[in-house]
């Protein structure tokens, strides 16, 4: 884990009609309650049955990641409360066009890009160890540990994620169609 003080990160958002949207110049608070990610956990509806069963399974998945969190690395930030962000970094172009192909889906209301200013604690992981993995419950554990141990993780991968608990204070919004990418 890693402290920080007014450092710059990125964060893209999903704009749903149920959440009150970031303002800029607003300072938020990270850590506390349940992020956005694990509160459609606590309302799934509206999805097929092979929707509901795949979420199931990530479900599962996040509770196994958080069990091992919470017995071998309990001083980081919890998937559960924080605010993922992009590193800024030589790459950011390019870790922007990641994950936004990771988060699209035609479905959804609008993406944002904000940048922020943070102050608070961070942990730096792959998502890679995030692939969903329903064949070996030993194999998740040790793709656990290596996600928090941060295993291939650096501020130049693109496919690092930045797990963080503190104040981030929005100081740009962007549509992230207007980017060139």
């Amino acid at each position: 884990m890693e402290h920080i003080q007014d450092k710059i990160f990125y964060h893209i958002r999903v704009v749903t009609t149920k959440e009150i949207p970031f303002s800029l110049s607003k300072t938020y608070t990270f850590g506390k309650k349940l992020n956005n990610y694990y509160s459609f956990y606590e309302s799934m509806s509206n999805q097929t049955i092979p929707q509901l069963a795949n979420e199931y399974i990530r479900y599962a998945q996040e509770m196994i990641f958080e069990e091992m969190r919470q017995k071998d690395f309990p001083s980081l930030p919890s998937r559960k409360t924080c605010l993922w962000l992009i590193p800024n970094s030589e790459n950011l172009s390019q870790a922007l066009v990641f994950w936004f192909k990771q988060m699209y889906n035609p479905t959804m209301s609008s993406l944002k890009i904000l940048k922020f200013s943070c102050t608070g604690n961070i942990h730096y992981a792959n998502q890679k160890y995030l692939t969903l993995n329903i064949n070996d419950v030993k194999l998740l554990r040790e793709d656990a540990v290596k996600y928090w141990q941060g295993d291939n993780a650096s501020c130049d991968n693109i496919d690092t994620e930045v797990l963080f608990e503190g104040t981030a204070k929005v100081i740009e919004i962007r549509d992230p169609f207007t980017i060139n990418f």
